[in-house]
């Protein structure tokens, strides 16, 4: 029970270390004609080569499944950027100036009211991010409908560094 305890616990490790725990029960396993020649490890493959073996398939199918999680989170951020330019691609009238005049701002930034609906459809395409930061015009607007500072996501800003003639009329001279 002690030696599951241990193989639960070896599953446990960093990306480098499950590495080079691999590599390690590989070579053993590789250069073992080698290693019993010129070590006289005749004992230890008798008793241990099993164990090695099944260490090397976990840690290679730990580093492979590591390996397409990583790829697929990959997959779906791309994904999600180019689902997210067609919806920039296809904007019009009021968000398409509300985006434009963020781009041509230093920071990319304006402050919007969140309750507004153009906004909320902009943040929900993670077009503009709302910042922490409140803005008090006025008592009623505060508690009502407050504005807060809101700023265009980088991927964005590059989208609109590309396709600079979608939001050319909005610059301003």
């Amino acid at each position: 029970m002690e030696w599951i305890k241990s193989i639960l616990e070896i599953l446990k490790l960093d990306k480098k270390s499950t590495f080079v725990a691999a590599m390690v029960c590989s070579a053993l396993l590789i250069f073992k004609g080698v290693i019993e020649k010129h070590f006289n490890a005749q004992y230890f493959y008798d008793h241990f080569e099993m164990f090695v073996l099944i260490m090397a398939f976990i840690m290679w199918a730990v580093l492979l499944a590591d390996f397409l999680i990583f790829v697929e989170k990959k997959i779906k951020i791309k994904w999600q950027i180019k689902k997210e330019q067609r919806f920039l691609a296809k904007l019009k009238d009021r968000r398409l100036k509300i985006v434009a005049e963020m781009y041509f701002t230093p920071n990319h930034s304006k402050l919007l009211q969140i309750g507004d609906s153009d906004v909320l459809s902009l943040s929900s395409h993670g077009v503009i991010l709302r910042t922490a930061q409140q803005t008090t015009i006025d008592s009623y607007e505060v508690i009502n409908n407050p504005f807060f500072t809101h700023i265009l996501q980088p991927w964005a800003v590059d989208y609109f560094d590309k396709h600079k003639g979608k939001i050319k009329q909005y610059e301003d001279d």
